[in-house]
Formats: C-alpha cells, sequence, structure tokens
C-alpha cells in the first residue's frame, strides 16, 4: 500500500496507505484482518499517521479511530479504507463533527461545533457543504442565527435571519414595549423570506426592532425591490398601562373631527400579533388605525421600491392623518401626486424632490377654504432618502430635526 500526503484540514480523506507497522492478527492470506475480534489492531502509516481498529482484507473497515499526523482525528465507522457512515471529526484547534460521511466528507445530517463553540451548524449536508436544511449560530450566546434552507453552504430558498441585538431594541409583542431605548433588547432585528445564493431575493418581511420598522414584499439582490409596504411602528402613549384595552390615537390625531365619539373598543390584548383595523369615520374624515400588540401604526409606506428605495408610484400615510398618493423617485415624491392634508385640503399637481411645486392662481387646491394657501407638513422620516442605510439615514435625521421645514 501506498502513502499519500497529509490531508487537508478540513473533509480529510484517505486513499492508499504504505504500512509502517501493525499489531494485530492476519487472514490465511497474509492481509490485516481482525478476523472478527473484539480487539482492534493497530497500524501506523508513513508520514505519522495511525489507525486503531477494524480491518477486513487488508483494509479498514467497521468502526475505527484514524489519527493524523497533524493532531486531526477521526472516530467511526470505515468501509474498505473510506470515511463513511456515522463518526466524529475532531480537529486540533477544538473544532469537531459528529454526524453522517461519505466518501471522507460531510454528507447527510450532522452537527459542527467551531471552535470556542463558534459557529454552531446542525442540519444537513452534501459534499462536505451546508445543503438542505438546518441552523446556523453564528455566536456564542446563540442569539444571532439563521434558520432555513441551505445550497452549497448559502443561505439559498426560504428562511428566517435573526440578527444580533443591539442597545435600543425592543421586541414588538413581547415583554415591554415601553422599555428605554437605552436598554438592551430582548431579541434582535429578524427577517423572514426568500433567499437566493446568501441575499435577500422573493418575498419576505423584515423588523427592524432597534428602529421600530418594518417591510414587508419583495427583494432583490438583498434590498427592497418591486412591490412592498414598509411600517414605522409608534409607541403606545405613556399614560396608557400595560394591558389596558384603550384605543391608542390621541397622540397621532390632535383632534376627533365633530361628531366623532371619542370612544374605545372593550377588545384587550390577545395573542394575535396584529388586531383588524379599527375605522373611525366622521364628516368624510377617514381614520384606519392598526394594532400591534400594545403599539399601532404611525406611518406607512405602501408601493414600488427600487434598489431599496421608494420608486415608482405609491402611497404614504402619515401618522397625523395627511397622506400622499402619487409619483417617486429616488425615495422623494417626485411627479404627479395628490397630498391630502389633515384637515381634508387636498393638493393635486407636480411634485419636485419631495415638495410641492408652488401653486398658482389656478391651482388644484381643493377644500372648505379655497383661499387658504397649502402649508406641507412633513415629518422629517419621509424626508430622509429611503436607502437602508441605519447609519447615514440616523446622521440625516438628526440634520434635518434641526432644520425648519419652510
Amino acid at each position: 500500500m501506498e502513502m499519500s500526503s497529509a490531508p487537508p484540514p478540513l473533509e480529510p480523506t484517505l486513499s492508499s496507505l504504505i504500512v509502517v507497522s501493525y499489531e494485530g492478527t492476519r487472514d490465511e492470506a497474509g492481509r490485516l484482518d481482525t478476523l472478527g475480534s473484539a480487539e482492534p489492531s493497530f497500524a501506523r502509516f508513513s508520514g505519522g499517521h495511525s489507525y486503531s481498529g477494524s480491518f477486513a482484507r487488508g483494509m479498514m473497515n467497521g468502526r475505527g479511530t484514524y489519527t493524523w499526523a497533524d493532531g486531526t482525528k477521526y472516530e467511526g465507522e470505515f468501509s474498505w479504507n473510506t470515511i463513511e457512515g456515522r463518526g466524529t471529526f475532531s480537529w486540533g484547534d477544538g473544532s469537531t463533527y459528529e454526524g453522517d460521511l461519505k466518501a471522507g466528507l460531510r454528507d447527510g445530517e450532522g452537527t459542527f461545533l467551531g471552535s470556542g463553540g463558534v459557529p454552531k451548524y446542525t442540519g444537513s449536508w452534501r459534499g462536505g457543504k451546508r445543503h438542505g436544511k438546518g441552523t446556523l449560530w453564528y455566536d456564542v450566546d446563540r442569539d444571532c442565527y439563521y434558520e432555513g434552507e441551505w445550497q452549497a453552504n448559502q443561505r439559498h430558498g426560504v428562511g428566517s435571519m435573526r440578527y444580533k441585538p443591539s442597545a435600543g431594541s425592543a421586541v414588538l409583542g413581547q415583554g415591554n414595549p415601553r422599555k428605554s431605548k437605552s436598554s438592551a433588547s430582548q431579541e434582535g432585528n429578524l427577517y423572514v423570506g426568500n433567499w437566493d445564493r446568501d441575499l435577500k431575493c422573493g418575498e419576505g418581511t423584515m423588523h427592524w426592532f432597534d428602529r421600530r420598522e418594518k417591510y414587508v414584499g419583495c427583494w432583490a439582490a438583498d434590498q427592497p425591490e418591486g412591490k412592498g409596504e414598509h411600517i414605522w411602528i409608534e409607541s403606545r402613549p405613556d399614560n396608557t398601562a400595560a394591558g389596558t384595552p384603550k384605543l391608542m390615537c390621541n397622540k397621532y390625531v390632535t383632534r376627533f373631527p365633530p361628531g366623532m365619539p371619542n370612544v374605545c373598543p372593550t377588545e384587550s390584548v390577545g395573542s394575535s400579533p396584529f388586531y383588524p383595523p379599527v375605522t373611525l369615520r366622521a364628516d368624510g374624515a377617514r381614520f384606519t388605525l392598526l394594532w400591534f400588540g400594545l403599539v399601532v401604526v404611525g406611518r406607512r409606506y405602501t408601493g414600488d421600491w427600487v434598489a431599496g428605495e421608494r420608486h415608482g408610484v405609491g402611497s404614504f400615510i402619515y401618522a397625523n392623518g395627511a397622506r400622499y398618493d402619487g409619483a417617486w423617485a429616488h425615495g422623494a415624491k417626485h411627479g404627479l401626486g395628490v397630498f391630502t392634508f389633515e384637515d381634508g385640503h387636498v393638493y393635486e399637481g407636480p411634485f419636485s424632490e419631495d415638495r410641492m411645486v408652488e401653486p398658482d392662481a389656478e391651482s388644484p387646491l381643493r377644500g372648505p377654504d379655497a383661499t387658504m394657501q397649502p402649508q406641507l407638513r412633513l415629518h422629517t422620516a419621509d424626508l430622509v432618502p429611503a436607502h437602508f442605510s441605519d447609519a447615514a439615514a440616523t446622521a440625516e435625521r438628526l440634520a434635518l430635526e434641526k432644520t425648519v421645514l419652510r
């Protein structure tokens, strides 16, 4: 038998071997063979590798332990000089694999545990790579992980990604949604949906618990693309005790239109994460409140997205009841659109870079007071470009908050 050079540190495989010394029984032909004995035979190979276990017809066959010169060790099943079946690999850095193997590679169901416990993967393998369904934990605390489908070591198919928690996060609908922004979160942000070669692609939902935002819709190349809805979820009023069955609208509607009764529903918070919309009507005004446990939707954009920006046609609904329906370009209102103010006035016409084009004497402004000039009241969060760079968006938002919109 010949002995090849030392195998690589991952998925070490066996080829033909040169035996330097052997302690054990042989068959009638003089070949290495344990002959069914419970006592393992021991062989040392050129290059400093060794094997202790069962032999048959001169080859490793059955259960045994193979140790490479670099300290890598395999203990488990062999089939005619090939690692095949169930077994455990141990590497010099402390990493381990326990599970199914085929032709010396991880194949089937098994668990890999990295040095120091990171990373950890439990699930399906094919040809030494993560393939099929499985869960990969990225940190020791096990609070950052991907669970779902894999293809050739990449997230591919349907799966959920839980990101590492950050200070300021709060799990909506769980624990205390009034937790201080400086407090640590219970869980990190979450994406649930489709993946394509390690990138978000297709239908999916992203929860930014640290920013109290949510996106539901289509993705491409890890960014919103196509049709989707972005929701900003507001905290409940501070004077509302946990579990109080109260309509949470006073914070978002500065006044009730005449004739609208200031009443509250009798439902208490239940197990369902979303309540049906609560719609109030009076004198033609319409207010819709969406429940989310003990929180309520503040602002919402529904429409087209391109490369993570609002682009195309869409609707933006403000927390104060105002709304915009029309064209968007690179995250800003741009083109023809209709802006409905919270007091019922309507501007219909062109927008440029997120602002109305100044109306003239023939302005299409409509409402109970046609002589009233519109004042564009925008939330600063809506003026921040709708890309998904947290650091950049935060900096721009802080700058805008110091600017008086004219």
